[in-house]
């Protein structure tokens, strides 16, 4: 079975398991931003800022391309292993994004955007 069709018990997500779902870094920017944004980040409004950090911050004719492509891949495969993994929820009715428990975990490993721009 692959690493994505494994629901993990949001409080018992292992170290080994947290480390898999930070190894990539589209996953390690969406929980940095996800814990800038508040209680809440719509999932369009998330594609949009790892777009803009993946592409410098440039919002040239290429952004818009690579901002769909972020949000496909956020959708279709990096938001359901982050809730699955108990980082996250993902309220598909409203494209809404909402931290979880395990989230603060994840925090803690990552650097945050800001930091990661300079």
């Amino acid at each position: 079975m692959s690493e994505r069709n494994q629901p993990v018990d949001s409080g018992k997500l292992s170290d080994d398991g947290l480390f898999r779902i930070l190894s990539h870094p589209r996953r390690r920017i969406a929980i940095s931003l996800l814990s800038e944004f508040g209680p809440s980040v719509k999932l369009p409004v998330l594609a949009e800022e790892i777009a803009a950090f993946e592409h410098d911050g440039v919002r040239d004719g290429e952004f818009e391309d690579l901002r769909l492509r972020v949000y496909m891949t956020l959708y279709h495969n990096h938001v359901p292993r982050m809730q699955d993994a108990g980082l996250l929820e993902y309220h598909q009715e409203r494209d809404l994004v909402v931290p979880a428990d395990n989230l603060s975990r994840a925090v803690r490993l990552v650097k945050p955007v800001a930091e990661a721009r300079n």
